[in-house]
């Protein structure tokens, strides 16, 4: 009968594959996740500069640069790819504003006010994201996965100010998710009306004015 084999490993010997394999599985998750941001740089540039319809895949992926097939498997096509690029832009823009707001802790009605002036001003500045969140992504999108992308980044965040409105008794007790739906409704037109317009900051300096008008409408008054 033959002996059964030994394998020998001498001390520290145990550890050293398992840890060789997670740091070439650590480097091929790095390279995918650095070629998916070169993607999504690529992309965001080339539909500012071409728009949605104009863009072609081989455009984005000359500027990375790398293969088509790259390109759809990290995203799957052109529209996956644009969507993702509407999020980020959706998520940038809130972010900025949550930012400019920090300094306004306590105070939850300056915050929200500031937030949507804030909101228009940068809409109005940036041509890039008017030009694909705006105005090219309800037209790919669809108006539903289009609102749903504006909702996923801001409507818990509204929701939560109106709920702290309501604490501090600055506007009358309700439920505050239709509230934060109807707010939403009204921001997105706006916004849309904004990336159209001829002069896209007077524009959304007017409607922030009506908005304003309409939310003091809410305001408990003493």
């Amino acid at each position: 009968m033959k002996s059964a084999a030994v394998v020998t490993l001498h001390a520290g010997e145990w550890h050293q594959l398992p840890t060789a394999q997670h740091s070439a599985k650590r480097r091929v998750q790095q390279r995918s996740t650095d070629t998916r941001a070169k993607l999504l740089v690529a992309a965001r540039a080339v539909f500012a500069e071409k728009g949605y319809l104009a863009t072609e895949v081989a455009d984005i992926v000359a500027r990375v640069p790398i293969t088509k097939g790259a390109l759809y498997h990290h995203f799957g096509g052109k529209e996956a790819l644009f969507e993702e690029v509407c999020q980020l832009i959706a998520r940038e823009l809130h972010d900025t504003a949550s930012h400019v707001v920090m300094q306004y802790s306590g105070d939850a009605w300056k915050q929200l006010t500031v937030a949507i002036k804030t909101r228009f001003e940068l809409i109005a500045a940036n041509q890039e994201a008017r030009k694909i969140l705006l105005v090219d992504g309800p037209a790919v999108l669809g108006w539903k996965r289009w609102r749903e992308i504006q909702a996923d980044v801001s409507q818990d965040p509204l929701k939560r100010t109106l709920d702290i409105l309501i604490e501090q008794g600055t506007i009358p007790d309700q439920q505050t998710l239709p509230l934060a739906q109807l707010l939403l409704a009204a921001l997105n037109e706006a916004a849309l009306t904004v990336a159209e317009a001829d002069e896209p900051a007077s524009e959304g300096a007017k409607l922030y004015g009506s908005l304003l008008t309409l939310m003091t409408g809410m305001r408990i008054t003493r």
